[in-house]
């Protein structure tokens, strides 16, 4: 005789899909609402660090030969003889520092032994296209470049080409003339 439907025991429990839906949706709220609710509040977690570096000072200058040869020397006519030296040298030069500075050239007067020529009579000028300008008296300088030219680019390095030419009047004497020019980086 068959059993009874009241006597029989289950085989296993059935859930329907939806159930299984119901749960899932359950669950992503509670923790989107978990979300919410941290965010809402206030409560957060944050670490953080201080990062630090130091740019070293670069105040800088170098010449790009130890000695110029103004060659041989050209004839204008009858009326004087000059020599000329298109970039001669290059002087590179660089300063970080938030003060003022400048490039400045200066020399002395050239010697044969006993006998001179102003260094006033040399004529200078910076990179091609400008126009010569004269050397000042020994003991006094002339300003190559300044801070106050390169307002946003201080820290890098300037390149100016420098050309010599000397004219000669006529009154100096024969004999193999030296001077010595010096460019400084003065920083006040």
């Amino acid at each position: 005789m068959p059993t009874p439907l009241s006597k029989m025991r289950p085989i296993g429990v059935y859930r329907p899909r939806c159930n299984l839906i119901a749960f899932s949706i359950r669950f992503c709220l509670r923790r989107l609402l978990c979300l919410l609710l941290l965010v809402v509040t206030g409560v957060a977690m944050a670490a953080s660090f201080d990062i630090t570096f130091r740019i070293p000072e670069k105040v800088e200058i170098a010449l790009s030969t130890g000695a110029v040869d103004l060659g041989s020397p050209f004839s204008v006519g009858s009326d004087y003889v000059y020599f000329e030296k298109p970039g001669a040298l290059r002087v590179d030069f660089r300063c970080n520092r938030l003060n003022e500075w400048e490039v400045r050239l200066s020399g002395v007067d050239f010697r044969a032994g006993k006998n001179t020529i102003p260094i006033s009579r040399l004529e200078w000028k910076a990179n091609q296209g400008g126009a010569y300008t004269y050397m000042p008296p020994e003991g006094e300088y002339a300003v190559l470049d300044s801070s106050r030219n390169h307002p946003k680019k201080s820290g890098r390095w300037q390149k100016k080409d420098i050309s010599y030419r000397l004219k000669l009047t006529g009154d100096e004497y024969e004999g193999t003339y030296n001077s010595i020019i010096t460019y400084t980086l003065f920083l006040p």
